[in-house]
Formats: C-alpha cells, structure tokens, sequence
C-alpha cells in the first residue's frame, strides 16, 4: 500500500457545555446550599470527563488528562470511529470539538 504524500489528524473531545452559569440560575428557589449545587456540578464534570476517556480507550487511543484525543483520518476504519464518536455525542448530549492537523509524509 503506498504512503500518502501527507497524514491528517484530528484533535477532538467530547464534552458538554455547562447549561448555567451560576448559583442563581440553576437554583432560583435556593432548594440547595451554594456548596451542594458547586459539589454537584464538580461530580457532573468528572463523570463527563470519566466517559470521554473511557470512549477514547474504547476506539483503541489514548487522551490527555481532560480527554483531548488525536485521531488519525487515514485509517482505514475512520467512518465506523466517526461514526461512534457521533452516536457517543448524541446519546450523552454532548457536543464534539476538534481541530485538524496536516503534515507531511516526508
């Protein structure tokens, strides 16, 4: 098989975008303690960040400590890989970031 002239790599992360951004927002009627609300949204991060990982180790690559992932597109299965990073994505309403590198084969 002959090597490509370049490689493309894609560096993604799932991840989910806080749907408040304080206290009051999130707890209007004060139902919870400041403390509860903050101890709670550090729970929620660290089990988004514990399945990010877990997806990663699962497509067979490694991440760094918050869950960015280098994926080569010249695989040969990339669709399938795309395809669980997407449906991964979409049943844990995620959403996915990434941005792509080009170098040469040379």
């Amino acid at each position: 098989m002959p090597v490509p002239p370049f490689t493309e790599h894609l560096h993604w992360i799932v991840d989910r975008r806080m749907a408040s951004t304080s206290y009051r927002e999130d707890v209007p009627d004060g139902s919870i303690t400041f403390d509860e609300w903050a101890e709670r949204n550090r729970r929620s991060e660290e089990e988004k960040l514990r399945k990010s990982i877990e997806l990663a180790h699962e497509l067979g690559l490694r991440c760094d400590s918050v869950g960015w992932s280098s994926l080569d597109l010249n695989r040969p299965d990339i669709d399938a890989v795309l395809e669980r990073i997407d449906a991964f994505r979409l049943r844990n309403a995620c959403r996915s970031r990434s941005r792509r590198r080009t170098s040469s084969g040379n």
